[in-house]
């Protein structure tokens, strides 16, 4: 949700450090996430990258360019580098750097590719165990349908789960539902009234970042009736439940 601006956005925290909700069971379990990824990552990387270059750099190593007929020694080694223009000591300093100069260069060549795929590849083993922990965790879960209808019908259960570990005051009670007053408790309830407060930051939150369209948006915030008519109408129960307001339920949980 951000930083509160001020005092009163709280939302029944005593102090701002009461606002830090980081699990260390979540922390300890991310943490092993990365592990097992660089363990996968380091293993496969080593025998399909790393072991595969092996062959071909000790090929590499045993090619002598000290001539450029690959060690044609004597008089045919001499024959190409122009012994009789340049003096020797040049071209044996030619000889010595064709033998280290051009063997590194192709040790460089042949490295390159498998450094570069070597070092650019974690975010796909991090995109493929993301994958793998995202459906691990969603297998009781059966399509987008069925897991939208669960947060539907738990919806009490994490209204009461946000009282317990996220509002640190007691909520009052519930007012008693009456054909009189209000037909649904939970729409002037504190605790509800508080959790509807969370709930349309994160939705406004998800809409400033343009992951819904206006419509969603609508379809997703709970709206507020309050003032001496509504009062008047439910007969002081905003009051008395401690919302303050008669709540509407977002479309898409009551639909």
């Amino acid at each position: 949700l951000g930083a509160p601006k001020s005092s009163h956005e709280l939302v029944g925290k005593k102090a701002l450090g009461d606002l830090d909700v980081d699990d260390p069971a979540d922390r300890r379990f991310y943490r092993l996430f990365w592990v097992a990824i660089l363990a996968v990552k380091f293993a496969m990387d080593y025998v399909f990258i790393v072991h595969s270059l092996v062959v071909p750099s000790r090929a590499i190593m045993q090619i002598d360019l000290y001539c450029w007929n690959y060690n044609f020694a004597g008089e045919d080694c001499d024959s190409y580098d122009n012994t009789d223009v340049l003096p020797v000591v040049i071209i044996r300093g030619m000889r010595l750097f064709r033998r280290y100069a051009y063997k590194l260069l192709m040790l460089f060549e042949r490295w390159l590719p498998n450094l570069m795929l070597y070092y650019c590849n974690t975010f796909f083993y991090y995109l493929t165990a993301l994958g793998f922990a995202s459906a691990f965790d969603r297998l009781r879960w059966k399509g987008v349908a069925d897991g939208w209808s669960k947060v539907v019908r738990n919806l009490p259960e994490k209204v009461a789960a946000f009282e317990k570990h996220i509002l640190t005051t007691e909520v009052r009670p519930m007012v008693e539902r009456s054909t009189s007053t209000v037909l649904c408790s939970e729409a002037v309830s504190e605790g509800w009234g508080l959790f509807a407060r969370a709930w349309n930051e994160i939705v406004l939150s998800l809409r400033d970042r343009d992951l819904l369209c206006n419509e969603e948006l609508q379809l997703l915030v709970f709206q507020r009736l309050k003032g001496p008519a509504v009062d008047a109408c439910f007969g002081g129960a905003p009051a008395a439940g401690g919302a303050g307001a008669y709540m509407l339920f977002p479309a898409m949980l009551a639909g």
